[in-house]
């Protein structure tokens, strides 16, 4: 079984580093009972799930608000949204926007 493949057990997975777990975006089937073969943290990816990704997922890194640091998988939001994954707008102040965090 490969990667967002179905499964029953651990073992129907053959891709390493991957387990069979609910279904989660991107790996979103029609039954949230379903299993799939995915990494074991949603923040991981790749092959062999070394790869690190930002809050958001490899769909939406940053919620399309920031740019993905992928050494550490913290975001470097866009001017005007802050938070861990760029969630939430900066409160305006006299018409200035807060900075990058």
């Amino acid at each position: 079984v490969t990667v967002n493949t179905l499964c029953n057990f651990d073992f129907d997975c053959n891709v390493f580093g991957h387990k069979c777990l609910a279904s989660i975006a991107p790996y979103k089937y029609i039954s949230s009972t379903q299993r799939v073969c995915r990494c074991p943290a949603e923040n991981y990816a790749g092959g062999d799930c070394n790869t690190t990704t930002c809050i958001g997922g490899v769909t939406s890194p940053c919620n399309n608000h920031g740019e993905c640091r992928y050494l550490d998988g913290s975001c470097n939001c866009d001017t005007g949204w802050i938070g861990t994954g760029c969630t939430a707008q900066c409160p305006t102040a006299g018409g200035l926007v807060c900075s990058n965090f």
